[in-house]
């Protein structure tokens, strides 16, 4: 099938660098005058900043680039695409959102790179039986290639266009065609598989490729473990990294989605419960940069780790009064994090109320935390849907949410008798039978 021959293409682009590599620096420029926003490039599954000087204009240079690649550069809202080979000089101008000019080496094909075109592959074919949808994405792949191929400026980086674009169209396939459907074929998740065993660390310079593996990686994993939502943490990391293991052959692709499923598990469970996780990572992984990186991630974690203090944090009840965390002394607090515009927190509310009253002659305080923009929003709430308990507000306070690291609600906290942490990661209110078998054990309870 056509669709599916990458690592032929690959090899034969890249092999004429691998011996005689410019000794010339890959520099990207962009001149963005009086413009205030960061400035990023991402490329080679790294992201740089840049800073402009007192001329608008912002220069890095990309020693990482030793092949063709693609890049993104990132004007405040604006990304733009780029094809870069080494010893280039690419210079972007920001004239305004509207208007951004390609000049240097590659300036066509940058150009080119970001026009508007369609994908070719008609709607109705996303419901299509899986050889007709494939036919549809190969005459695809075909279309665009001979529109390269007409250019003669382009006809350097023919290939590597093409190439991309095939990324592109995966990615788009995967989500509309094979997300889509409930149950794989088995030639469905055959050609998802195949697709996945061709990759290599060589597919990160193309663009649209980390994108269309993870999707891919998702997918499968999603139909060769149907009940994933089911999973605690744990369980589900566990079972995560196992089939990553079993499933990606190259040691690159499979190290970064290792690392990336226990990179999250830190940020959604922390570190107090993850010593089997993070045994299964050290055992695979070896990338220095990777385990770098996840050292510095338990380094910073342990800051909230089970009997850390907690920083004196000022919160403001319904009427206004200043409130704190020590007025509860003695007792376990249950820290419920909500919003007025979070569905997901509110639907917590029925199962707190239920606990609240299970748990009215414990050691126990359930706290509801609101970190609305406005008090208004906040007190109006309560008032409005009569919530009962402790509520507080505590607003977007940065030194709560980077204590705590709150990236996402419904959170829960738990705290001890003494107000120090006892789990940052406490389990959901709306998981009361497990919630009930943890509550039940802590002592003094």
């Amino acid at each position: 099938m056509n669709a599916l021959r990458t690592l032929l293409l690959l090899v034969s682009v890249f092999a004429m660098y691998s011996c005689n590599t410019p000794s010339k620096s890959t520099k990207v420029e962009l001149i963005v005058g009086e413009f205030k926003s960061r400035l990023y490039v991402n490329v080679l599954n790294q992201r740089f900043d840049l800073f402009k000087d007192s001329t608008g204009v912002a220069t890095i240079d990309l020693d990482v680039i030793t092949a063709p690649c693609f890049a993104v550069v990132e004007v405040g809202a604006i990304a733009k695409e780029i094809y870069l080979e080494p010893g280039n000089h690419v210079r972007i101008t920001r004239k305004s959102a509207q208007e951004i000019y390609f000049e240097g080496d590659q300036a066509n094909v940058n150009a080119f790179l970001n026009e508007r075109t369609p994908i070719a592959i008609p709607s109705e074919l996303y419901q299509s039986p899986l050889a007709d949808f494939m036919k549809a994405f190969d005459k695809a792949a075909e279309s665009y290639a001979r529109l390269v191929n007409s250019k003669p400026e382009l006809k350097h980086c023919a290939e590597m266009l093409t190439q991309n674009r095939n990324y592109l169209r995966w990615r788009i396939a995967i989500i509309k065609y094979f997300s889509s459907q409930q149950k794989l074929s088995k030639e469905g998740h055959s050609i998802l598989k195949q697709f996945l065993r061709e990759q290599n660390k060589q597919s990160y310079r193309f663009r649209p490729a980390p994108d269309a593996i993870d999707r891919c990686i998702t997918a499968l994993y999603q139909q060769d473990e149907p009940d994933y939502k089911n999973h605690s943490w744990d369980y589900g990391t566990g079972i995560k990294i196992k089939w990553l293991e079993e499933n990606i052959n190259d040691s690159y692709i499979k190290q970064n989605f290792i690392h990336a499923a226990v990179d999250a598990y830190i940020a959604y469970a922390g570190i107090d419960k993850g010593d089997d996780i993070f045994q299964l990572y050290t055992e695979t992984v070896d990338n220095q940069t990777l385990l770098d990186k996840f050292n510095k991630k338990l380094d910073v974690y342990k800051k909230m780790s089970k009997g850390s203090e907690v920083p004196e944090f000022k919160f403001q009840d319904a009427n206004g009064q200043t409130r704190l965390l020590n007025e509860f002394k003695g007792k376990y607090v249950y820290i419920d994090l909500w919003a007025t515009w979070c569905g997901a927190c509110i639907a917590q509310f029925p199962y707190l109320e239920e606990l609240k009253k299970e748990y009215k002659d414990n050691n126990i305080v359930f706290l509801g935390l609101n970190t609305d923009m406005k008090f208004s929003y906040f007190t109006g709430y309560v008032e409005k849907h009569k919530i009962p308990g402790h509520q507080w507000y505590i607003g977007r306070n940065d030194a709560f949410d980077e204590f705590f690291k709150v990236w996402s609600q419904p959170r829960f906290i738990l705290l001890d008798p003494q107000g120090k942490i006892h789990d940052a990661h406490m389990l959901r209110a709306d998981k009361p039978e497990a919630l009930k078998s943890y509550l039940n054990k802590l002592e003094g309870i």
